[in-house]
């Protein structure tokens, strides 16, 4: 989902001081994370909270950490179960309620997040991650205002807080105010200078201003970060395009990357010139869930930029009114279509 997406922090909880009793699973289980063997990781924390003579504390911070390896993996509902069961040993851990917060902004429970990173803040009011992460969910659902001083208010904490300078350029961007963005994302990349993510956002911002060949260097690093997210391909594709570039060839050989036999690999089919526009407009047309209608954001969006591009002005006008309609605010694919009819004036 082209959600606009922010760089987040997970609290991996220090281990306490071990007991005599405390089994070596619960040290070897931080190791296997670290060199992404996720799976025994979960195996090793498993055996470790097993240990019938764990401190409480450190019974909390092995749930938390098992919650993390789990988000890690995407497995959220998991992961929220650990942390459920970490604040029932120590309720009054801020990290934990930072990273159930994390976990339940990716499963779309917004309010579920901001009460977690409310009660965070509550518990440690100086937690810069938390106003991050707050900051995050705020953009998710269209308040830039709020999201703006949850930034701000994290890098007064920490002013070299790249991630928070990245989401505020993301906050500011959802405004319309790009400039703004630009600097922030600017920022973000002197003190970070290899946050692929942020060449992606200021590569889409530029994109959005209309200056789409200051947007190819940055999307073509975003891609060189991650050659098999095909939304950054389509993105590079696109501002190549429209600066008059081409691209097409590139575009063919960043696409044998891509599995291009399930969405979004149709976006990409459409441009090599192998699928229909009104065969991918379709599949937008399902209207039963949320998710169908984010696909139809996408759809709509993506078959405007192709009409856009062969010159039919009036119908790529309609396609991306339609993505408008469709009321997906925290969508990129919706930004742009705003700014598409701007520049159409319309």
């Amino acid at each position: 989902m082209r959600r606009v997406l922010i760089a987040l922090a997970l609290l991996f909880l220090p281990l306490a001081p071990a007991g005599a009793g405390d089994h070596a699973y619960c040290h070897q289980a931080s190791g296997a994370e670290a060199a992404g063997n996720y799976d025994l990781a979960i195996d090793y924390y498993t055996r470790c909270l097993k240990s019938v003579d764990l401190s409480i504390g450190n019974q909390a911070i092995f749930y938390n950490n098992r919650g993390e390896v789990y988000y890690r993996k995407g497995e959220y509902d998991r992961a929220i179960a650990d942390y459920d069961q970490a604040l029932r040993l120590d309720p009054d851990y801020a990290g934990v309620y930072n990273n159930r917060g994390l976990a339940y902004l990716n499963t779309g429970e917004y309010d579920r997040a901001i009460a977690n990173y409310d009660q965070a803040l509550r518990l440690d009011p100086e937690f810069a991650f938390a106003y991050n992460g707050r900051g995050s969910v705020y953009i998710r659902k269209g308040k830039y205002d709020r999201a703006i001083a949850d930034f701000d208010q994290a890098l007064r904490l920490d002013p070299d807080y790249a991630l928070a300078y990245n989401g505020r350029g993301n906050a500011y961007t959802g405004k319309g105010e790009h400039d703004r963005a630009i600097a922030d994302f600017d920022q973000a990349l002197r003190l970070d200078p290899d946050y692929a993510s942020v060449y992606n956002d200021r590569g889409r911002t530029h994109f959005y201003r209309g200056r789409f060949a200051h947007a190819v260097p940055d999307l073509r690093r975003a891609v060189a970060a991650d050659p098999e997210d095909a939304y950054r391909v389509l993105w590079l594709y696109l501002a190549q395009a429209r600066a008059g570039q081409g691209g097409r060839a590139e575009l063919g050989d960043n696409a044998r990357r891509l599995d291009l036999s399930d969405w979004p690999g149709s976006l990409v089919r459409m441009f090599l010139g192998e699928l229909d526009a009104q065969a991918v407009a379709g599949m937008g047309e399902a209207n039963r869930t949320r998710q169908d209608k984010e696909r139809r954001a996408e759809a709509y969006f993506y078959v405007g930029q192709q009409r856009l591009m062969a010159g039919h002005t009036d119908n790529a006008a309609a396609f991306f009114r339609a993505v408008v309609k469709t009321g997906i605010t925290n969508f990129i694919e919706y930004i742009d279509a705003k700014a598409e009819l701007k520049r159409l004036g319309q």
